[in-house]
């Protein structure tokens, strides 16, 4: 999946490793997309990654989305790789939350999550508001965020560019990057 959108879907908006067996493609590629106002009932509003499932999740953004447990994902027994993205401003029981799993973020923002994010996240060169989450040069301050050239026509999914005096410009690591 490269250069989608997920807007405004119920029942969240992608499901990775689900089924009997796992089901569907366990290693995707998911790059360039935007994750807004999803909801689902029980977990992931924007991304449920499920059952020995690996994806790799570069330079996405997921914000305002809703579930019961993991506004923007639910992590559970898989090991997800999440690179360059931006998770704000989702609400449920935890932004990103892992059970039973091993998920790196690197190079990643995650803020302003209601009930902060899961304390097992492995992180590298990342913002996060959540003082429970370590990790390799982990900032702990606001992004500031600040309205960009989509606000016009993605509303508040459009405040997600970072000031030019934001603590994140050039903190990444690139050599860490996923090309």
């Amino acid at each position: 999946f490269q250069n989608c959108i997920s807007d405004d879907f119920a029942g969240g908006a992608m499901a990775i490793g689900q089924g009997e067996e796992g089901g569907g493609e366990d290693v995707p590629l998911i790059r360039n997309c935007v994750f807004y106002g999803n909801s689902a009932y029980t977990g992931g509003g924007a991304i449920v990654v499920r059952r020995n499932a690996a994806p790799n999740i570069i330079n996405c953004l997921m914000v305002q989305n809703y579930a019961d447990v993991g506004g923007a994902m639910y992590i559970d027994d898989c090991t997800p790789n999440v690179e360059l993205s931006t998770i704000a401003d989702n609400s449920g029981y935890f932004g990103v939350y892992v059970y039973s799993a091993s998920p790196t973020f690197t190079n990643c923002i995650l803020w302003n999550n209601s009930g902060g994010d899961s304390d097992s996240i492995e992180a590298a060169n990342c913002l996060v508001q959540d003082e429970d989450i370590d990790g390799d040069n982990i900032i702990y301050v606001d992004p500031l965020f600040s309205s960009g050239l989509f606000r016009a026509f993605w509303d508040a999914a459009g405040d997600y560019y970072v000031d030019t005096t934001s603590p994140t410009i050039d903190a990444g690591d690139g050599s860490l990057a996923n090309p």
